[in-house]
Order: C-alpha cells, then structure tokens, then sequence
C-alpha cells in the first residue's frame, strides 16, 4: 500500500521501461520497432508507407537522431 502523499504515487513506470527495452535491444544486436496509428491528427509520417492505418517505424540507434523516450511521445528525427 502506498502512503500519502508518496512521490513515487504518480510516477509511471512506462518510459523507463520503454528506454531499458530499447536499450538491451540494441545491445542485443536487435532492432526496435515501433507501429504507429497514422490517423492520428497529432502524427506526422509520410504516407506512402502507411498500411491499413499504421506504419513501423525502425528506432534503433542507426536509424534515428536524437530520439528521446518520452512518457507516451517520442522525439527526434525518424
């Protein structure tokens, strides 16, 4: 049970995970992915490569600029 007013009450646990997955991935010789609903209003992709409303999008290192993990965005140059 967490007690009140616990700093730990709020914080989600999903973006840290997010980047350690990323990470050991990597390190694994692997290559992260990610699939993104490309109806969104707030997404930009190009859309030659959409399917049936999604695309994949490679985030391994080799393949992105300064990604940044986010919570429940992603940031950088794709």
């Amino acid at each position: 049970m967490k007690a009140v007013g616990d700093p730990l009450s709020n914080l989600s646990r999903r973006p840290y995970l997010l980047r350690a997955m990323h990470e050991w991935m990597g390190d694994a010789g692997l290559t992260p992915h990610i699939i993104v609903d490309a109806g969104r209003t707030d997404v930009e992709v190009p859309n030659a490569y959409v399917k049936d409303g999604k695309i994949v999008l490679n985030v391994s290192l080799n393949a992105t600029q300064r990604l940044q993990l986010l919570g429940r965005e992603f940031a950088g140059t794709l």
